[in-house]
């Protein structure tokens, strides 16, 4: 298996994978190495999310939570320390709204019930697009609904410990990846920086939950 290939060279003991496009929410042993998959998904044709661990930590999974196909979380006992695996696959062009805002709520929800005290991190491909924006009578327009889990879920991630893995997306350097054709994606922070940008937000109001909430939120209409 290719992926297996890819750890073994890179010497990686975890890796998340997306767009599997296998079907169940199973966990099975992949090759005669030790490495262990586990894995959540609907379709053959799309999504799919999944987590592959190496055969010195695949014993250590002490809990498995998958919500439908586009976000897999393993609890791991890593020397003592429980360390919280998210693998996510954010909704992508042609996705309708509600799919979209229901993945960042599952998210926020998500990381939200982890305790302080463990260890998160998070591989995935999140840079999910809103699309072109549809009005509906009395309800506030989606992309402002998707923009305040976006940066409620920003906030989880500024109150985390500095040392906490899921802080590394902030330095986080991506200039030797290959870039492939067509237009170019944003990346997750870039979207941040002009949802800051656009609300005159300050990031250092995330430490307060409480003001950063009721300055993100938004209200349908009235």
């Amino acid at each position: 298996m290719e992926l297996i290939d890819i750890m073994i060279h890179r010497k990686l003991n975890i890796l998340c994978i997306q767009e599997t496009k296998w079907v169940g929410d199973k966990a099975k042993e992949i090759d005669s190495l030790g490495f262990k998959l586990w894995y959540s998904g609907r379709s053959r044709t799309r999504n799919g999310v999944g987590v592959i661990i190496d055969k010195s930590l695949k014993d250590n999974v002490i809990k498995i939570n998958r919500i439908g196909d586009r976000i897999i979380a393993l609890k791991i006992v890593v020397d003592d320390k429980i360390v919280n695996i998210i693998s996510a696959y954010a909704p992508q062009v042609g996705l309708d709204m509600s799919s979209k805002l229901n993945f960042w709520n599952d998210l926020e929800e998500l990381i939200q019930n982890i305790p302080l005290e463990e260890r998160v991190f998070i591989g995935g491909d999140l840079n999910g697009h809103v699309g072109r924006e549809v009005e509906k009578v009395g309800v506030a327009p989606v992309e402002d609904k998707i923009r305040e889990s976006r940066l409620r879920w920003f906030g989880h991630i500024k109150r985390r410990p500095c040392d906490d893995p899921v802080r590394r997306v902030e330095v986080l350097d991506l200039t030797y990846v290959k870039k492939g054709r067509g237009r170019p994606k944003k990346a997750w922070l870039e979207n941040i920086r002009n949802d800051l940008s656009l609300l005159d937000l300050n990031e250092n109001l995330t430490f307060n939950r409480t003001q950063w909430r009721k300055m993100i939120h938004v209200a349908d209409p009235t």
